[in-house]
């Protein structure tokens, strides 16, 4: 369906943009990542679209920024090498 096919898009313009953030930290910075760049793309996505997912599923009432910080703590650790 054609909906489906936009929500596809959205997520490929996306993926492409964390993959392309993720490239010029490692090129600016001249660091590593600790996980491969497929790795650490794919898991931020992943983060983004169960928050998306939490936030529907709340009826769009879920306050996303009270856990957010936490998160993204944790996952600053998991890719970003220090």
């Amino acid at each position: 369906s054609s909906a489906a096919s936009d929500v596809y898009k959205r997520q490929e313009k996306i993926n492409i943009e964390i993959r392309q953030s993720l490239q010029d930290y490692e090129r600016t910075t001249k660091r590593k990542l600790n996980l491969n760049l497929a790795s650490s793309c794919d898991l931020l996505l992943s983060c983004l679209e169960g928050q998306i997912q939490s936030f529907v599923r709340s009826k769009f009432k879920k306050d996303l920024s009270g856990s957010w910080d936490d998160q993204w703590n944790f996952l600053k650790k998991a890719i970003f090498s220090n």
